[in-house]
């Protein structure tokens, strides 16, 4: 009996683990859809996923707890230095140079832009505030030359399935958020979503944000506009009315002397104006 109630800890944890954070379901801010892409990674590879290429540098579980914990590479890149030569790797649309000073079999000395610095087998240090990850060091390779197998890329991210199951970052004006579905002891399960010039948010915090601007345009379509200069009431126009201020259409939206409708997004920056009280 004991024995079964240990499994089913075991099964439950796994189900919590994989599917506790795939559950949220995301749009992006201007009303688009969020698009995805989902992949496993093994530890010391690099893939794409959504268009970003990650590399899964450290992963661990605890089933019986239902815990997960992955660390990653973020805009990878995998290269292979050989003995004293340098070379040139591009990351962010910077050139940065490289040099294997010497390698055993549990380490290599990197020389990177300047500095040096010795990094332990399957460990990464920090070179010039970029991540810089051994996944192979070889006392002799090629005619008995020393080499290493790098992974560099533009930021290092840690994610748990509990604390924190995603994080989201932004690269050139395209939000990202990276996930963790599962993980085992040496690979993982990511998803990648992305939104070209928006935010990544929850669908129920957009439908709260479209609510609360409807509610708004509600109460003040309600109300009536009172002229200034001679203490007449002004009924708001509709529609393809002629206006010259957004307040004075029901829409709340005048473009080009015209009353319209507004888009998705104007509707968001009307709710944020009003609600902060932008001008």
């Amino acid at each position: 009996m004991k024995k079964e109630k240990v499994l089913f800890v075991i099964m439950i944890g796994i189900i919590i683990v994989q599917f506790a954070s795939a559950s949220v379901e995301r749009v992006c801010s201007d009303g688009k859809n969020v698009s995805w892409s989902q992949k496993e990674l093994k530890q010391g590879t690099t893939k794409v996923i959504g268009m970003l290429n990650i590399a899964l540098i450290g992963a661990d579980e605890s089933v019986a707890f239902g815990r997960a914990g992955v660390s990653l590479i973020i805009d990878a890149k995998k290269i292979l230095i050989i003995n004293k030569s340098s070379n040139t790797i591009e990351i962010n649309e910077k050139g940065y140079t490289l040099t294997l000073v010497n390698a055993s079999d549990e380490s290599a000395k990197i020389t990177f832009n300047g500095q040096t610095k010795e990094i332990l087998l399957d460990e990464f240090e920090l070179m010039g505030l970029l991540p810089v990850y051994l996944d192979n060091s070889y006392s002799k390779y090629e005619d008995d030359l020393p080499a290493a197998d790098l992974i560099i890329g533009s930021s290092q991210m840690y994610l748990t399935s509990e604390e924190m199951p995603y994080r989201k970052i932004n690269i050139t004006n395209t939000t990202y958020l990276i996930e963790l579905i599962s993980a085992s002891d040496d690979n993982a399960m990511l998803r990648v979503s992305s939104c070209p010039y928006a935010d990544i948010i929850e669908i129920r915090e957009y439908k709260k944000i479209i609510r609360e601007m409807e509610i708004n345009n509600s109460q003040n379509n309600s109300n009536a506009v009172v002229n200034n200069t001679n203490t007449t009431v002004q009924p708001k126009k509709q529609i393809g009315g002629s206006c010259l201020k957004n307040e004075e259409c029901f829409s709340e939206y005048c473009k080009k002397e015209k009353c319209v409708e507004p888009t998705q997004i104007q509707k968001i920056i009307n709710w944020f104006k009003k609600t902060f009280s932008w001008k």
